[in-house]
């Protein structure tokens, strides 16, 4: 698997919990002390995430890096049963 469709993975996880969890793009900005459009380009995968910033979004929407990121192994191993 390549690392950017690994990485895709990962913000579709983050996003996908924000919005179940109705915790705006605002909000996680702000944590991150970036703007909300900047916010929008990580989550759409346009720009690049940090670590640091991967531990900010999980303590904001209350779940663990180790919970998004397995999530995201979970999103890879369902989208190709055959591995």
């Amino acid at each position: 698997m390549k690392q950017l469709d690994y990485d895709l993975k990962v913000v579709a996880v983050i996003k996908n919990f924000r919005k179940l969890l109705r915790v705006k793009q605002y909000t996680v900005a702000e944590a991150l002390n970036i703007s909300v459009s900047y916010y929008s380009k990580i989550e759409s995968g346009k720009k690049a995430m940090t670590s640091g910033q991967l531990k900010i979004i999980g303590k904001e929407l209350g779940i663990s890096q180790f919970e998004i990121l397995t999530s995201a192994d979970g999103l890879v191993l369902n989208a190709n049963p055959n591995n």
